[in-house]
This record gives C-alpha cells, sequence and structure tokens, in this order.
C-alpha cells in the first residue's frame, strides 16, 4: 500500500523531467519539483489505484491520506 502511495509523487516527478527534456534550454527547478509533487503527488497516487481498480478500502485509505506520504487525493 505504501508504495502505491509513493507512485504517484514519482510519476509526477518523471513527467516533470520529461517536460524539461522537451525544453532544453529551461534549467530545471528544484522548488518547481517540489511543488509539482506535493500538489498532485497524491492526487496522482489515487487516480493510479482507481485505474488499477485497486481494492476500495485502498482507495479509501489514499483518499484519508493514510498511507504515509500522501495527503488527500479527492
Amino acid at each position: 500500500m505504501v508504495l502505491l502511495s509513493a507512485l504517484g509523487p514519482l510519476v509526477v516527478y518523471s513527467a516533470a523531467l520529461d517536460g524539461y527534456s522537451r525544453a532544453p534550454r529551461l534549467t530545471p527547478n528544484p522548488a518547481l519539483f517540489v511543488e509539482l509533487i506535493e500538489t498532485l503527488g497524491a492526487q496522482m497516487s489515487l487516480r493510479i489505484a482507481r485505474d488499477w481498480q485497486t481494492s476500495p478500502r485502498l482507495v479509501a485509505a489514499l483518499e484519508r491520506g493514510e498511507l504515509g506520504y500522501c495527503a488527500s487525493g479527492g
């Protein structure tokens, strides 16, 4: 369960890296990475859990922010 809560932030981080790779003149901004992960990480974990059709209990725990890093993703 904790792995799923960590997956969302990793996906957000990877998407940000991909964005920077498409714009080589831009320099990655660590503060932006942190902001994106804090803002979108939990939501992404919840979306992944729903898309993978995980158990309702796991989805509910992610929604409540009971799995470590993730805050409410609703």
